[in-house]
């Protein structure tokens, strides 16, 4: 992975870059593409916006997961703030945006602010991962009483039933 996408891409931005002032910036969530694949920065050390030179150590790993067809993510009522029109906007899309590389599966929760969320339908039914092909429904709410764990096959039942 790293000789034959990374270490080139990497080396030719570096030369490139040597006889003019520009500099190779990454920051976490950064997505860039080398030779005809996708790759996204998920860490930097130290965190944030950091410089790639010659003496900068890259870590690459392959990931598996694929991308979710379709996905039905869902506000918890309780967390809801009190201007809530555009949840999509203002808290959804930015936290997916900021999460790349995080796999989603039905039932993972997380928070965006202070909203927090639930994957209630996933297609296919899969730890996945959500990107630009992925048709996103945030629609609906949870009642509070849905965080406490459903019996086993009531879950996936609910799912079903889902929009």
């Amino acid at each position: 992975l790293f000789m034959h996408y990374i270490g080139p891409f990497f080396t030719n931005w570096l030369r490139s870059s040597a006889d003019t002032t520009e500099l190779v910036v990454v920051s976490p969530a950064d997505v860039f593409t080398a030779h005809g694949q996708d790759f996204v920065v998920a860490a930097t050390e130290p965190l944030g916006v950091g410089v790639v030179d010659l003496d900068t150590r890259l870590f690459v790993s392959w990931d598996q997961a694929p991308t979710l067809q379709k996905v039905h993510i869902a506000p918890y009522e309780d967390t809801l703030p009190a201007d809530h029109a555009d949840l999509f906007a203002s808290h959804l899309a930015p936290y997916l945006a900021l999460h790349p590389t995080e796999a989603l599966a039905l039932g993972d929760r997380f928070r965006s602010g202070p909203v927090e969320f639930e994957v209630v339908c996933a297609e296919p039914a899969v730890l996945g991962r959500v990107d630009m092909e992925t048709d996103i429904f945030c629609g609906g709410v949870l009642h509070p009483a849905m965080r406490r764990p459903l019996p086993t096959g009531m879950r996936e039942e609910l799912a079903r039933l889902a929009p």
